[in-house]
């Protein structure tokens, strides 16, 4: 089974750990400032809002608030109104949602009393007081992931050891490294890399590591053009791409602070120390006339652009279809819709992407303002406007690029209205059938979707230190949910064409030349050794079209509605450009 061998290929990768990174990233002076453990100016802001806990502690005991609780034995929802600590009065009610009204409608009763002035200011310090502590979670959380990253790299160095790392599937095919692998943050990137080192050819290796250096930076070169004129373009480049980042990663300059705040105002900061590395490796191999023995052991990137566009464009195969695979060829969609938009310019491409993937699928505005928020709570400081907006603010940030969405890429929603029709149709003939669809993926992995409803639990634990707090759960019911059914087949369908293309670029054998000898996928995207990374693209172009020899869709209308497959020719278009870069 190829999703099979995939699996078995890149479980036998191996992997090592790269010491100067390492040594670089525990040196405090970098990693308090490359991942600090608050937000700056926190304990000001701390001690002005604290400043008034007197104010906001009388006031507690004026304004009132609610608790609902749910009975489990007679499953009635009780609400219970205070001022302070002191009870006021209580009811009642069959239904959640009427408790919320009657208790919200009580509150408002008993605060029209308090002057206006007190109120504002109440609202005013709560906000801030949230704003700030949510913030300084997101910080907090993502410094301890960061020292758990650490400690699992120093016990791997320690132990000198290249390292294997276990693979596992989702129900969609896709591929997944455990938390601390290549898959994961900046520092898990820069400091993780291939045990077997690959040459650095003199035709192709230096633009190579100049292409995966644009990437690193983020800028939007036209990399492919540059991939193919080797090494001279590369080392001519070097200087407007690094900016003098490879004579900061000298070992007498690397722990300066004035060489620590360079690289800090760099949204990926330890893959471009990594990447600085390279080039300075380089740089002594060409001097000493050795660059021709010079390994490297750097995963160089390969993304592919608009992968969902592109598969959806691809699906369709009508006019709107193609015309959306065009502009993925010729233009940076994200870029487009973020020229369009009132987001900062610095971060608007980022921010937009963020919200155009989901979207595109078939998401809502909720899923994309979770998606937006989700990103905000893992990678918190990187994109310093996301982190000025409260949550209206998120709100209508997603409000406003879903708007411009939805009147340029008409595929997109042409695809999303086929199949969520389609598994209605499904769910229509089924009636009260609780059977999810599946479908076999090109790679021979079958999908299996089925989404259940469910109920909320809810209960009070203590936090461990001065109060209860109330928690919910999940619990599945035995129904299928068919409204997520329906809005979760458009991604799924495309996360499976995207799940085969890595099984195919990793499974694929010697004899079509398309063989990869180390690959890790990350999704859409791919890293793979510098002496492979200048046919890579071709490559990965070339398995990406041969996807589409049978049409993806058609099997999922046959297999998702048991009914046999069409049995049309296949149709491969050989590549005459690349999209991935």
């Amino acid at each position: 089974t190829v999703w099979l061998r995939a699996v078995h290929k890149l479980e036998s990768i191996t992997f090592r750990i790269n010491t100067e990174v390492l040594e670089w990233a525990e040196d405090e002076k970098v990693n308090l400032k490359l991942v600090p453990p608050e937000p700056e100016d926190y304990q000001e802001d701390r001690a002005a809002l604290d400043q008034h806990k007197k104010k906001i502690d009388r006031l507690k005991e004026k304004i009132a608030v609610s608790k609902i609780k749910k009975n489990k034995r007679s499953g009635r929802h009780k609400a219970t109104i205070y001022r302070g600590s002191k009870y006021v009065v209580s009811r009642t009610h069959t239904s959640k949602r009427s408790a919320e009204q009657w208790a919200n409608n009580k509150k408002n009763q008993l605060n029209a009393e308090i002057p206006e002035p007190e109120m504002e200011f109440w609202r005013d310090w709560w906000q801030k007081h949230y704003v700030l502590e949510s913030k300084f979670v997101r910080y907090d959380s993502r410094r301890k992931q960061f020292e758990r990253y650490l400690g699992d790299a120093r016990k791997l160095a320690d132990d000198g050891r290249p390292f294997y790392q276990r693979v596992s599937m989702d129900y969609r095919g896709r591929m997944y490294l455990p938390d601390f692998s290549y898959q994961g943050s900046d520092f898990c990137r820069a400091v993780i890399e291939f045990a077997d080192g690959s040459p650095m050819t003199q035709v192709t290796g230096v633009a190579s590591l100049a292409r995966h250096t644009a990437n690193v930076l983020g800028l939007n070169l036209e990399t492919e053009q540059l991939m193919w004129k080797g090494r001279d373009k590369g080392l001519e480049l070097l200087d407007d791409l690094m900016g003098g980042y490879t004579k900061l990663a000298e070992k007498y300059a690397r722990f300066s602070a004035s060489v620590i705040n360079k690289f800090c105002k760099a949204k990926k900061p330890f893959s471009l120390f990594r990447t600085a590395l390279e080039w300075q490796s380089l740089g002594l191999a060409i001097e000493a006339k050795r660059e021709k023995k010079l390994l490297s052991h750097l995963p160089i990137s390969a993304d592919h652009r608009n992968s969902a566009f592109q598969h959806i464009g691809m699906m369709q195969d009508d006019e709107a279809g193609n015309d959306l695979v065009e502009r993925c060829r010729t233009e940076d969609l994200y870029q487009f819709i973020a020229g369009r938009s009132d987001l900062p310019p610095k971060d608007a491409r980022e921010l937009v992407k963020m919200i155009m993937v989901p979207w595109s699928y078939g998401g809502t505005e909720y899923s994309c303002r979770e998606k937006v928020l989700e990103y905000r709570l893992i990678n918190a400081g990187e994109i310093k406007y996301l982190e000025t907006l409260d949550y209206q603010g998120v709100y209508n940030l997603v409000q406003d690029v879903y708007r411009l969405l939805n009147t340029e890429f008409q595929a997109c929603q042409d695809y999303q209205n086929r199949i969520t029709s389609h598994v209605q149709n499904i769910r229509d003939r089924r009636q009260n059938s609780d059977e999810g669809i599946y479908w076999l993926s090109f790679s021979g992995f079958w999908v299996y979707q089925q989404v259940f409803g469910a109920t909320t639990n809810e209960g009070y634990v203590w936090n461990g230190e001065d109060k209860l707090i109330q928690l919910g759960a999940f619990i599945p019911t035995r129904r299928l949910n068919w409204r997520k059914m329906k809005s979760k087949a458009p991604p799924n369908l495309v996360h499976s064409v995207d799940a085969s293309v890595v099984h195919l670029s990793l499974a694929i054998d010697e004899a079509n030349g398309l063989k990869f000898d180390q690959l890790i996928p990350i999704h859409d995207s791919f890293s793979v050794p510098c002496n492979e990374a200048h046919d890579a693209l071709m490559k990965l172009q070339f398995i990406t079209n041969m996807m589409y020899a049978y049409s993806p869709l058609g099997d999922f209308l046959s297999d998702s509605s048991g009914t046999p497959r069409s049995t049309v020719e296949p149709r491969v278009n050989f590549p005459k450009e690349t999209t991935y870069s």
